[in-house]
């Protein structure tokens, strides 16, 4: 036979992992909130930026960035890298719109 002392035990182990389970989803809603505001696009603009620069060597001039989250969609539009042109030349590169989107690899579906 079973101790009397297991059945609050097995109570408190599930209390814990459903308190575990709601901190977990409440804290990937609140990631889920943050990558939608102003602060989380400036964070990644300046990476972008940065890292761009970096890998080309040029100056990096971007118009503006959209993320969506749960689509794993990703947008960014007038992005110019200047490299060793002169003024007025056309620049190194120029993009109006950039998008990338995580596909699914099993069904081919976006």
């Amino acid at each position: 036979m079973s101790e009397p002392g297991a059945k609050p035990e097995r109570r408190r182990i599930w209390k814990y992992l459903l308190l575990v389970v709601l901190a977990g989803g409440v804290a990937l809603a609140g990631i889920g909130w943050y990558t939608t505001t102003e602060s989380f696009r400036t964070l990644v603009r300046g990476r972008l930026i940065a890292t761009l620069e970096r890998i080309t060597g040029g100056r990096v001039e971007l118009g503006s960035i959209h993320v969506v989250p749960f689509h794993f969609q990703f947008e960014v539009r007038d992005l110019t890298i200047h490299g060793r042109e002169q003024p007025g030349e056309v620049p190194y590169a120029h993009v109006d719109s950039l998008m990338a989107q995580n596909q699914d690899p099993v069904s081919g579906a976006y």
